[in-house]
């Protein structure tokens, strides 16, 4: 491992850990998974719970109890566990697409520390959204390691790295299906392409039978399936805003959620987002023009895992239910394929700017203000709002 990244894998579990050991507990949702635990059944792991479908999650929750009781602090280390291996993914993945160490770097700091971690980080019952991110990193890098899209034990693990990230947590439905529909119209029509299209379909159908059996009753209740004028806005609001509200913002502007929407503040949401999709979409032109459009694919699918959970959210919620989209929690997952994007449009733009040349002061730059950004964030929190790691 890169020793830069180790240092920093240290540092991330040292200011999550040192302050919090042993001053955590468990919140509602966690006391009634306990309580189901204390005599388990099948159906304890297959039933839905608020709403969602999830029980490669309660599997590994349920192994968490036998392992350490109800020792809240020991379900912590899990968790800051898992968020360090995504962070070790998020390195290996960007090394694998630019083959450049210090933009790895830059993009594992860059997911390392965010406002909207305090929940997911926190709160054992939210693991599943650090596990989900797991595994669909990991399916990204299996994707990405298949050569010529032809070995069956590579799609063969792809596609169950995929089921397992949507059977997780109702997010992770769509990841298959999206992965289907990119390399069916952008991936080289080459041999053995459709396994890779088959296992992106398979894995997305595997958790929707599974709720479609054990979560019929929250389906009719939730309204998922029922269309309305109603329910096509609010699909299409949050699909649109949500990524921008929940993500863009808080990056640009650490703890940045607005009181009052005075028309300066709905102007800063407006506006960053617009500037960031606008500069991506420049980037998009700029390569597909300098007839490196290939380069661009690793782009469009990041940013669709972006927005895909605010897509599934608005579906599975309706009316004012649909503002948790926007929760903290939420903004786990697509936080850290947004800085995919970020990272990787950095590295486009120096092929489009720089002709192929290494700008390595520009690199260093970014890596020196990546940090500061990292760690200036959480100490201007704590100076204004006296709670570290808010």
């Amino acid at each position: 491992m890169n020793k830069r990244l180790l240092f920093w894998l240290i540092f991330v579990a040292a200011w999550y850990l040192i302050p919090w050991w042993n001053k955590v507990y468990f919140l509602w949702d966690d006391i009634e998974l306990l309580m189901r635990f204390r005599h388990p059944t099948v159906e304890t792991f297959l039933a839905s719970h608020q709403y969602q479908f999830f029980p490669v999650f309660k599997l590994f929750y349920w192994l968490e109890v036998q392992l350490f009781g109800v020792n809240p602090s020991a379900f912590l280390a899990v968790s800051v566990g898992l968020h360090l291996i995504n962070i070790w993914l998020v390195y290996v993945l960007m090394n694998k697409l630019t083959k450049n160490n210090l933009l790895s770097f830059l993009a594992s700091v860059l997911v390392s520390f965010n406002k909207s971690y305090f929940t997911v980080i926190f709160w054992p019952t939210i693991q599943t959204h650090i596990l989900l991110t797991t595994f669909s990193l990991l399916s990204v890098l299996i994707l990405l390691s298949i050569k010529n899209y032809y070995s069956f034990p590579k799609t063969l693990l792809l596609f169950l790295c995929l089921t397992l990230a949507g059977l997780s947590l109702g997010f992770g439905i769509g990841i298959g299906a999206l992965l289907a529909i990119f390399a069916g119209f952008f991936l080289p029509k080459i041999r053995g392409k459709i396994s890779v299209i088959v296992a992106g379909l398979l894995s997305s159908l595997v958790p929707i039978t599974g709720i479609i059996i054990f979560s019929s009753r929250e389906l009719e209740q939730n309204q998922l399936l029922q269309l309305s004028v109603r329910k096509i806005w609010n699909i299409l609001y949050f699909t649109a805003v949500g990524p921008t509200q929940a993500i863009i913002n808080r990056f640009l502007i650490p703890g940045f959620i607005p009181n009052i929407y005075s028309p300066f503040n709905i102007a800063i949401m407006i506006i960053l987002p617009a500037a960031v999709f606008g500069l991506i979409l420049w980037i998009i032109y700029k390569t597909t023009k300098s007839h490196h459009v290939e380069l661009t694919y690793p782009l469009l699918f990041f940013g669709s895992l972006i927005i895909m959970p605010y897509f599934i959210a608005s579906l599975a919620r309706s009316g004012p239910g649909a503002l948790g989209a926007l929760a903290e929690r939420y903004v786990y997952f697509p936080f850290f394929f947004f800085i995919l994007t970020l990272i990787y449009s950095l590295f486009l733009t120096e092929k489009i700017l720089f002709k192929g040349k290494n700008p390595m002061t520009l690199r260093k730059y970014s890596v020196a203000v990546s940090v500061l950004l990292s760690i200036g964030h959480q100490i201007w929190l704590f100076i204004f709002t006296n709670n570290l790691f808010i």
